[in-house]
């Protein structure tokens, strides 16, 4: 296996410049993690709000002390899933 595959940032750098990005035609939600949002500089929602045709909507996490890769770990992710869990009761009752 080639090393780059161990490698989650060569991992994505290959997948970006791989892949043909297309519209979607339905609603898109991002769970942005808010101290990631700030640290960066860079707003992402936009490039995610031209992809979206069925409209964009932006839950953002509570996120204090997290870094992009260990967004998805403890004590992070709890708020991350009760967010996800929030937002798939409201789109079922929509």
């Amino acid at each position: 296996m080639p090393s780059r595959l161990n490698d989650p940032e060569a991992l994505n750098q290959v997948a970006l410049t791989a892949t043909r990005r297309r519209a979607y035609g339905g609603k898109v939600t991002l769970f942005p993690a808010t101290k990631i949002n700030r640290d960066s500089g860079i707003d992402r929602r936009l490039r995610w709000a031209e992809l979206a045709s069925g409209g964009l909507e932006v839950r953002e996490i509570d996120s204090d002390g997290a870094a992009h890769l260990t967004f998805l770990t403890e004590p992070h992710v709890v708020g991350l899933a009760a967010e996800i869990e929030a937002a798939i009761s409201d789109a079922l009752a929509d």
